[in-house]
């Protein structure tokens, strides 16, 4: 399987580093750096690691790549308004097909039941400890993922504040399954309506693929992030 690279540089938000190679064929796996070269050269074994990973989901997808070594697009990083605006690439334009938007969505599933089965035996002690006073605890962090899902969705929207959003329980575990199914909800409803359609919020280009991808790439860094809080599996 030959894979393009995508090179996101200059982002702040990353504890991975500021230099992002995004393979946009698998949605969601990115390989990050301190230098362009530092995402490259990692982005081989993040993205075997990733089929592996699926295959250990029951998806069927190659057992072996092939990566490019030259990204096929680079998109700088600007900032407007202390907000980062963050890529949009080619692949991220034009409606995905019904099995991409399925594919999406399994793959979201996968991601969600890793991190249940991370945190949901975590005691309290743990959940919210904060590594320090300026950094989030666990359950900070999964209210943040909770929360982000419903924002990439309004990013579908000509009039943000015109979307109904859903009632945000207070239990973290209530949260995370409200804001899920509401956003799955929307993806599939908003798949017949906007997925050919362009938005642009505080100076950032939207599209349904890039939003599909966001969720991936989203929860994923978060679930790896909590796994260096817990010592949990370091798998994607």
């Amino acid at each position: 399987m030959r894979l393009k690279l995508y090179l996101e540089s200059g982002s702040t938000e990353h504890e991975g580093g500021s230099q992002l190679a995004w393979i946009l064929a698998l949605p969601g796996c990115v390989s990050y750096g301190e230098t362009p070269e530092q995402a490259i050269n990692r982005a081989p074994q993040i993205a075997q690691a990733y089929i592996d990973w699926l295959r250990g989901h029951g998806e069927i997808v190659p057992a072996h790549i092939q990566l490019q070594r030259k990204p096929t697009e680079i998109f700088h990083v600007r900032v407007w308004h202390d907000y980062e605006i963050n890529a949009i690439f080619g692949p991220d334009f034009g409606a995905p097909s019904a099995e991409e938007l399925a594919r999406c969505l399994r793959w979201m599933e996968h991601s969600r039941q890793d991190l249940l089965r991370l945190v949901k035996d975590l005691p309290a002690p743990i959940f919210d400890k904060k590594p320090d006073p300026n950094r989030w605890s666990i359950r900070d962090i999964l209210h943040h993922v909770a929360r982000a899902e419903v924002w990439y969705i309004t990013r579908l929207s000509s009039d943000p504040d015109q979307i109904a959003r859903p009632a945000y329980p207070q239990e973290t575990f209530a949260l995370l399954e409200t804001t899920r199914t509401w956003a799955v909800q929307q993806l599939q409803h908003l798949s017949s309506n906007v997925s050919k359609q362009i938005f642009t919020h505080e100076g950032e280009v939207w599209t349904f693929k890039k939003v599909l991808r966001r969720f991936l790439y989203h929860e994923t860094y978060h679930r790896q992030q909590i796994e260096r809080l817990t010592g949990g599996p370091s798998h994607v």
